[in-house]
């Protein structure tokens, strides 16, 4: 039994924090290389920052209401040369509160998957052909989490990966709706990333957050294991949603450094590009 709660504590500790932590790595890299490959111009940085820092800040908003964080200002954006901030949401919580000090880590992390979130509604209301293609990627690839990580789960999140990117890319024919909805994904997913400040706070919150999962599985796990191996299976299967997610905004982040390199070395017809690769993703 004890072996069995002490997988599944490893898995949900993969699933909700190793692989956030992952991804936000990876789209920080990528946030930094897609503005090196533009020259870090201000035009660029203000141009999808009028539209992604919002959705950025909104991100903190909502995770600070929903674990009781007091909201003191928020600037959703703002031009300032000096500090290079564009936006930011101010806070305060009750250091003796573990629910709030445990939602510090989502509040931190929350442009990442928040943002994403904002990403699948976008999709589902300007290009919904593709939002019922990617839902049932993500369903498949999560029930296949759900049992656990395996040899398989790679190929799993390769598969999701390559069909979510097909899925957006078939709907390349809808014209300005589909390219107004590239400007708004894509500006929000370049500034997903974490600024020093939401590391630092997620940071500090993890060992509580380590442990509310192993206190969790132990007590639940010893208490009622019947019911235990139910309600695990039903939070396997969201860290599997979860990490589709996550794929999903890594993907947009690569999608953003693929454009900015097309950009830097004066490849024209990026239109035509992105068609091609459309048509290589249409179903025969």
């Amino acid at each position: 039994m004890f072996s069995i709660i002490f997988s599944n504590i490893l898995l949900q500790l993969l699933y909700f924090i190793g692989i956030l932590f992952v991804v936000g790595f990876l789209i920080r890299v990528l946030n930094k290389l897609f503005y090196r490959m533009l020259n870090y111009k201000k035009y660029v940085v203000y141009g999808t920052g009028i539209i992604g820092t919002p959705f950025h800040e909104l991100s903190h908003a909502l995770m600070c209401l929903v674990f009781g964080h007091k909201i003191l200002e928020i600037k959703f954006f703002q031009i300032d040369e000096e500090s290079g901030t564009l936006g930011y949401v101010s806070h305060t919580y009750n250091h003796k509160n573990i629910y709030q000090v445990i939602g510090s880590f989502f509040i931190g992390t929350a442009p990442i998957f928040v943002g994403t979130i904002f990403i699948c509604v976008l999709i589902k209301a300007m290009i919904p052909a593709a939002a019922v293609e990617i839902e049932a990627y993500l369903q498949d690839f999560a029930l296949a989490q759900s049992m656990g990580i395996s040899v398989y789960s790679l190929k799993y999140a390769a598969i999701t990966f390559s069909g979510m990117v097909g899925a957006i890319l078939s709907c390349i024919d809808l014209g300005a709706i589909w390219w107004g909805f590239a400007v708004i994904a894509l500006c929000i997913a370049i500034h997903m990333n974490l600024s020093q400040a939401d590391i630092s706070h997620s940071v500090k919150a993890l060992p509580y957050l380590i442990g509310a999962f192993v206190v969790f599985n132990l007590l639940f796990g010893v208490i009622a294991f019947s019911t235990y191996e139910t309600a695990v299976y039903y939070i396997n299967l969201a860290g599997g949603y979860f990490v589709g997610i996550l794929l999903l905004a890594l993907m947009l982040s690569i999608a953003c450094v693929a454009i900015a390199t097309a950009i830097k070395y004066g490849k024209s017809g990026i239109v035509a590009a992105v068609k091609l690769v459309a048509k290589r993703f249409k179903p025969i």
